[in-house]
């Protein structure tokens, strides 16, 4: 299972992107902010998470992005740290490239440069992290370029690439829709990089991911939001699982769980929208009910 940490940073992004799919939710991204009503409650909350999941990748990004205020960073970092199994990796996800310090970067196993313009790429400094990735966000900027010109532009080469297409809200945010029809990368363009990742893939030396479907969550990750909740995609406006801030360690169990009188029961006896499932495995409730753990 992988999960994505929104990063609870006071205020609007200062990046403002024009496409940016966090501008695209009904919902507006109005969510308790528990981080800075009452961090220790909010820290108890993922710690509780990140002990009682099995998770494979964690991916810090935000709706505003993460390094606007690097210590808060850098305290997610620690927690997450302190709380995941070592096989876990963890993700930092940024446009403010030039805030990936060696002291973030050795935080993180793997950097996530998002890049709407190539002329962004000749200033990005390497990291000290394992993975560094670039995020080639497809706007018009791209148009006419191949991947090799790409990766001849930057000061090293990334392990990691991934092409975004930039993608319509359905009409949630028309002034972001009319942005995204007048600026997405030309189709020519996009079918050159396709087939031209398929070629970088080939040899073996970079791992190069076409990317279309990036903000669905289905099967793919769930969210920690800033009030210390589960939820299943960024769309959803309530969680799919309240957790407690309780200490405790929890054993994950995905075929079964224990109620308050002992008997075991089935997570498909839960209602459906009070667990998360990736892949097959369900994740029950965490919290004080019924069906707790």
């Amino acid at each position: 299972m992988n999960l994505q940490v929104i990063t609870p940073i006071c205020g609007q992004c200062v990046m403002n992107c024009p496409y940016c799919m966090a501008n695209a939710h009904e919902h507006g991204n109005k969510f308790q902010d528990l981080y800075r009503e009452n961090k220790d409650a909010y820290f108890g909350k993922m710690r509780r998470v990140f002990r009682g999941m099995d998770l494979n990748t964690i991916v810090v990004t935000g709706t505003a992005d993460p390094l606007q205020e690097p210590e808060v960073v850098k305290e997610i970092s620690q927690m997450l740290k302190e709380c995941m199994k070592p096989s876990s990796t963890i993700e930092l996800q940024t446009r403010i490239h030039n805030r990936v310090t060696d002291e973030i970067s050795q935080q993180f196993d793997a950097i996530a440069f998002s890049i709407d313009n190539p002329k962004q790429i000749p200033s990005i400094k390497k990291p000290q992290s394992k993975v560094n990735r670039f995020v080639f966000i497809l706007t018009d900027a791209f148009n006419g370029y191949n991947l090799q010109q790409l990766l001849d532009m930057g000061q090293f080469t990334p392990e990691q690439i991934t092409f975004k297409i930039l993608v319509s809200s359905n009409e949630i945010n028309c002034k972001q829709d009319e942005w995204v029809r007048q600026h997405n990368c030309d189709l020519a363009t996009q079918e050159r990089l396709k087939s031209d990742a398929e070629k970088e893939n080939k040899k073996g030396k970079i791992s190069v991911r076409w990317d279309d479907t990036c903000w669905i969550a289905d099967n793919r990750y769930i969210v920690f939001r800033q009030d210390g909740d589960l939820y299943h995609t960024w769309d959803d406006p309530e969680p799919a699982m309240i957790v407690r801030p309780m200490e405790a360690q929890i054993k994950a169990r995905a075929s079964t769980i224990t109620n308050k009188s002992g008997a075991s029961i089935k997570p498909s006896a839960i209602n459906p929208k009070r667990s998360c499932c990736d892949a097959g495995n369900a994740v029950p409730y965490l919290g004080d009910n019924e069906a707790s753990i």
